[in-house]
């Protein structure tokens, strides 16, 4: 499938708030549904679709899409009779390139995941700083605790960045509950 080909279909499925399947040229045994919100010609930003629930906002790159159709099916029906067609909103992040990307979510100011799902990397936390060709990342890992140095993240190695996502969200949650225990405790002594 050529680029303008994904394109063609992209718009469409942005026009008509219709749905998008697609399979990733590193993972082609699982097929992954989409709600777009942008696309640029080398970007797309989408809401995924996950079994009638919309899963956050995810950016990925055009090229690594493969197999891009419209899905209109039983579960088109289904997420329309509920409204969740009505919940696809576009924010306000242009995705011209990663860096403009970055720029646009550092002043959402909210947790970010970042994964090389190539090579198996996986990142959540916040930004630092933003590069031409990197960005500057303070992740945290599965216990909570926030790395001691950020990591430089090259743009070539991303395959996608979500955010607003339950799992981020949860930890966004969980973060501040902790921070207000730990604030709390030190008023208590």
């Amino acid at each position: 499938m050529n680029k303008q080909e994904k394109l063609d279909i992209i718009n469409r499925c942005i026009a008509e708030k219709t749905m998008f399947s697609c399979c990733f040229t590193y993972d082609k045994s699982s097929c992954y549904y989409y709600y777009p919100n942008a696309v640029s010609d080398r970007l797309v930003l989408a809401q995924q679709e996950d079994d009638f629930i919309l899963n956050g906002y995810t950016v990925r790159k055009l090229y690594h899409l493969s197999k891009v159709e419209v899905v209109d099916n039983k579960c088109t029906d289904i997420n329309k009779k509920y409204g969740l067609t009505e919940q696809v909103i576009a924010p306000d992040v242009d995705v011209t390139s990663w860096k403009t990307v970055f720029e646009d979510l550092e002043e959402l100011e909210c947790l970010i995941i970042i994964e090389d799902e190539i090579n198996n990397e996986y990142y959540i936390g916040r930004i630092e700083k933003i590069f031409r060709n990197e960005i500057l990342f303070r992740a945290f890992d599965a216990d909570g605790i926030i790395d001691s140095e950020p990591t430089l993240i090259p743009y070539s190695a991303i395959t996608s960045v979500s955010w607003n996502t339950r799992y981020a969200n949860g930890w966004e949650k969980y973060l501040v509950d902790t921070a207000l225990e730990a604030s709390a405790k030190a008023v208590d002594r």
